[in-house]
């Protein structure tokens, strides 16, 4: 949770390799904790981080590239993650960092933006629409709970 308190604090000083690589950690952790209150703060801090608006001085465009940049890294990582309905909180968290990957995504870009790492923009489309897939699915849930959190996401 402290780790978490810094990484808010500092995420927009850090840079885009080391963010990535943290935030890519952050993805991976409820494989070795589960469904850990720290799993889905996590989840929080990624949604946040995602919809984040710039900072003074900040380029709105420059934003929406590191936010979609991240998003393509983080997006299959989250497509992989499984998730069970143990852990209301947990699931509209996940729910959030979803919705804010593939919002990122979604956004309006510069033309000519490629993801990093040379992946096709059509593979980038697919991921998208698995991602409102696992959005829906969630809405065959009858936990009210559940079902405002995704709303909202």
């Amino acid at each position: 949770q402290h780790a978490l308190t810094l990484l808010r604090a500092v995420a927009s000083a850090l840079p885009a390799a080391n963010l990535a690589a943290v935030c890519e950690a952050l993805v991976r952790l409820p494989g070795t904790l589960g469904q850990h209150p720290c799993c889905a703060a996590a989840f929080d801090f990624l949604a946040a981080h995602l919809r984040r608006e710039p900072l003074e001085g900040e380029a709105a465009d420059a934003v929406a590239v590191s936010s979609a940049d991240l998003a393509s890294k983080l997006l299959p990582l989250l497509l992989q993650a499984r998730v069970t309905m143990l852990n209301v909180y947990y699931v509209v968290a996940f729910a959030q960092a979803l919705a804010g990957a593939a919002a990122a995504l979604s956004a309006r870009l510069p033309p000519g933006w490629a993801p990093p790492g040379g992946l096709p923009l059509a593979e980038v489309a697919r991921q998208k629409v698995a991602a409102a897939k696992k959005l829906l699915a969630f809405f065959a849930e009858r936990d009210p709970t559940v079902l405002r959190g995704v709303k909202k996401a």
